[in-house]
C-alpha cells in the first residue's frame, strides 16, 4: 500500500481516471490481505501495472509547492498538502482539529463506522460511531467519513481548519474530488457542503497503523453506536491508542 497525497489542477481528468483506477486496485489487494483471501494472478498483474503507472502519475501531478489550487467551488482551500506519517498519527497545527474515520465490516453482515476529534496536543475530544448493516467495506468508510465531519461541526467556529483522514485510498481520492466540485455519490456531496463550515481543510490517507483509534471506535460501534467525550470512562485499550498516539506531538 502506498500513501496518496495528489493534488490535481483543473486539466487532469484523463490522470484523474487513471488514479482511480490505482486506488481501486490496491484497494482490492489490501481487502484480499487483510481477510485472508487469495489474489488472482490477473490481480497481481494488475497491481503491478498499477503502481508503475502511479510513480509516473505522482511525478506529473505533484504540486510545484506546498498549496493546494484554488478549487473555485465556494469551499475552504486546504492550507498545505498532505504529507502525513505512514506508521503513526501525526497532529494537526495549532488550533486544528485533526479528525480521523474509518469503516468495519463483520462477516457476518453486521457494519460500524466511526471518528476520533483531537487538537494540536493529541488531545482527545470526542468519539462518535454508528452500528450499520453493510456488506461493503467502501460503504462503511464513507458513512465513517460523514459521521467525523459532522461530529467535527462542533468546532467550526472556533477551530481555525479541520484535517480529516483515513485509511481508505478510494474514498479519500472521492473526497478529493468532491472538494474540487465533483462528488461522485451523495454521501460525499454531503460532506463538502460540510467542509464550508471550515476556513480551511486538509485531506489525507494514511496507513492503518496511524488510524488505529478511528479503527477501535468503528470495531465497537459494530456493537451498538457509540458516543464519549472527554471526561467520560473510555475502554483501556482505547485509551492506550490515544496515549501512544500522544507521543508523537511536539
Amino acid at each position: 500500500m502506498v500513501i496518496y497525497c495528489i493534488s490535481f489542477s483543473a486539466n487532469c481528468s484523463h490522470e484523474f481516471n487513471k488514479i482511480q483506477l490505482i486506488l481501486r486496485q490496491s484497494e482490492r489487494w489490501r481487502h484480499c490481505t487483510t481477510h485472508g483471501e487469495l489474489a488472482t494472478v490477473e490481480s497481481t498483474i494488475n497491481l503491478s501495472r498499477c503502481l508503475e503507472l502511479s510513480l509516473h502519475l505522482f511525478i506529473l501531478t505533484k504540486p510545484k509547492n506546498n498549496l493546494h489550487p484554488t478549487w473555485g467551488t465556494g469551499i475552504p482551500t486546504a492550507s498545505k498538502a498532505c504529507y502525513p506519517s505512514a506508521s503513526h498519527w501525526d497532529p494537526p497545527t495549532p488550533r486544528w482539529i485533526k479528525v480521523n474515520f474509518d469503516g468495519s465490516v463483520k462477516q457476518n453482515g453486521v457494519a460500524g463506522a466511526g471518528e476520533v476529534v483531537r487538537d494540536h496536543q493529541g488531545n482527545f475530544l470526542v468519539a462518535t460511531g454508528s452500528k450499520l448493516y453493510a456488506h461493503a467495506t467502501l460503504t462503511a468508510e464513507a458513512r465513517g467519513a460523514l459521521i467525523a465531519v459532522t461530529a467535527a461541526q462542533e468546532w467550526a467556529t472556533t477551530a481555525d481548519g479541520i484535517w480529516i483522514e483515513g485509511d481508505s485510498a478510494i474514498i479519500i481520492a472521492d473526497l478529493q474530488r468532491a472538494a474540487r466540485g465533483h462528488p461522485p455519490d451523495k454521501t460525499t456531496a454531503q460532506i463538502a457542503d460540510l467542509f464550508c463550515a471550515f476556513k480551511a481543510y486538509r485531506i489525507s490517507h494514511v496507513y492503518r497503523a496511524a488510524n488505529r483509534a478511528a479503527d477501535f471506535v468503528a470495531f465497537f460501534s459494530c456493537l451498538d453506536d457509540t458516543e464519549w467525550r472527554r471526561g467520560m470512562s473510555l475502554p483501556l485499550n482505547f485509551c492506550t491508542i490515544l496515549d501512544e498516539d500522544r507521543t508523537f506531538c511536539t
